[in-house]
């Protein structure tokens, strides 16, 4: 199964790829504000270290009191709040915190990410996760949308395509069910042009793990029709050159391309065979995109179409690239060899290449 690589898949290489939000102001970022009583103190206005430690350490026990309150709520425990005051601390607290700009908060928003699905979301189950599923989605949408920090809206779109509506069990082999609200979203953000390109990435990844929980081989199948328009707009982001994507990374968008085609491959539609076998049979495609390719192409359907496969046309080129591919690995690892014995020569000053032999059986212990 695909797991989100963003996992805080470079935020600050995303950022970096943001010239003009790099120099913007800081202070013309948006930021949520954090309640009162879980806002650390500033030693601007408490200069007194004695007092700024005790009113942090106030802070901070009341944080952690919460978290453990809330965690135990949504673990259906007994718990000192109730589902209203848990809502109050996620919206006064836990979301604002992904919306900070001081160097401290921006550094943590990946691991802030992890504490939510680990403490909050994953032990949540039922009416009481539709609940927190129905609070930050929207607040999370809001964030990616809105004018906030690069790094946070980029943090909030691979929080949104981590979202599950049922978490899944490893025990009993059983997949999660992802958030059907986000998949939506998230085909919005690499779709059209509204948001920033730099979302896209992370959008695409999660439509990529969406696509292989809900292959046709699961319980929870793509329709005809959202197979068909998801794949269609897979081929699109397939299309794109590099070079003319404005805003992020040419690597970054070859990136995409090739998330795009594993996706067609998790959809599995013998719909998407002739694109696929378009770029397998370009010899003038990238050797990386036309592997993609090949494995998509081994997990689409053609049950119900099985000449649509034209194995006859692709399995001799399949063959042809497992050469060539075949080919290009011994004169790499031929050319990591050399470059090895050019270093044991330059250390010890011996001919690597004429001792090498000799060296092997000494090494071997055989004593010949």
């Amino acid at each position: 199964m695909v797991v989100l690589v963003m996992a805080w898949f470079g935020v600050w290489d995303l950022q970096a790829q943001q010239p003009q939000a790099q120099q913007t102001a800081p202070t013309e970022y948006k930021t949520l504000p954090i309640a009162d009583q879980y806002k650390l103190p500033d030693r601007a206005t408490v200069t007194d270290r004695a007092t700024f430690n005790e009113q942090r350490r106030q802070v901070m026990n009341r944080r952690r009191s919460m978290q453990t309150a809330v965690s135990e709520l949504l673990k259906n425990k007994s718990s000192s709040v109730s589902a209203n005051e848990m809502e109050t601390f996620f919206n006064g607290y836990v979301i604002p915190l992904m919306t900070q700009i001081d160097e401290e908060s921006l550094a943590e928003l990946g691991k802030n990410r992890e504490i939510f699905f680990r403490s909050y979301l994953g032990p949540a189950s039922g009416q009481m996760r539709d609940r927190v599923l129905q609070l930050v989605f929207p607040a999370m949408q809001q964030i990616a949308e809105d004018n906030f920090h690069p790094a946070c809206r980029v943090n909030a779109t691979v929080f949104v395509s981590q979202l599950d509506q049922r978490e899944g069990n490893r025990s009993a082999r059983q997949l999660p069910v992802p958030y059907p609200a986000a998949l939506n979203w998230m085909r919005k953000v690499v779709s059209e042009d509204t948001l920033p390109t730099y979302l896209k990435p992370a959008a695409i990844a999660g439509i990529e793990r969406h696509a292989a929980v809900r292959g046709p081989q699961t319980s929870q199948p793509f329709s005809d029709q959202e197979a068909a328009q998801l794949a269609s707009e897979m081929v699109t982001v397939m299309q794109l050159n590099p070079e003319e994507v404005a805003g992020i990374d040419p690597d970054l968008v070859y990136w995409m391309k090739r998330r795009a085609i594993r996706t067609l491959g998790y959809i599995g539609s013998s719909n998407s065979a002739g694109v696929l076998r378009g770029l397998i049979m370009d010899d003038k495609q990238d050797m990386k995109i036309r592997r993609e390719a090949i494995a998509a192409y081994g997990m689409l359907d053609f049950s119900q179409d099985k000449a649509e496969a034209q194995l006859s046309t692709v399995v001799p080129k399949i063959g042809e690239l497992l050469a060539k591919a075949a080919d290009e690995e011994a004169k790499y690892i031929d050319k990591k060899i050399s470059d090895i014995r050019m270093t044991v020569k330059f250390l010890d000053g011996r001919d690597a290449a004429a001792s090498d032999s000799g060296s092997r059986k000494k090494d071997s212990g055989l004593g010949m």
